[in-house]
């Protein structure tokens, strides 16, 4: 008898699924204890007797601080994970991109102003051009990212 199974995709995705699931939920805490925190961070109202701002203040900023880290460290997580749900599914969206370029591209896909169009080159593969625009039109940031950037180098 073989512990063996037929196939390892549906399992892993499921796995995947539970991880971005717990994800969502720390999320929410995480934003939740972030509010809480700056609440109590704000200035109190006093009757002009002492000073006006909240005892440990410094401990408050970096709870803060250490909040917004989690909170970054858990949407690359998220993003990676998504990414990994794409290849195992086979999704047809990015399949052609290098798990780099795909990783990118998902970290910022969330933002509607992210733009991005692919190009294959015979030495450096897959070249990604990608533009950021702020809310007003301009152009945030710009780039061009190679799958092979030093192959010219061998050339």
């Amino acid at each position: 008898m073989s512990d063996e199974r037929p196939s390892d995709a549906p399992p892993r995705l499921q796995q995947i699924q539970r991880l971005l699931e717990l994800h969502g939920r720390v999320q929410a805490v995480v934003l939740q204890l972030r509010a809480e925190s700056e609440a109590l961070a704000a200035p109190v109202d006093s009757d002009g007797e002492g000073d006006d701002r909240p005892v440990g203040l410094a401990a408050l900023t970096r709870l803060i601080t250490t909040l917004n880290e989690v909170l970054t460290t858990a949407r690359r997580s998220e993003a990676h994970l998504q990414s990994e749900i794409e290849y195992q599914a086979g999704s047809d969206e990015d399949t052609e991109l290098p798990p780099g370029l795909a990783r990118f591209i998902s970290e910022r896909s969330q933002n509607p102003n992210f733009e991005y169009w692919t190009e294959l080159d015979p030495i450096r593969g897959c070249v990604l051009h990608w533009r950021e625009r702020t809310g007003g039109g301009w152009v945030r940031g710009r780039g061009i990212l190679h799958e092979r950037p030093h192959d010219w180098l061998h050339e």
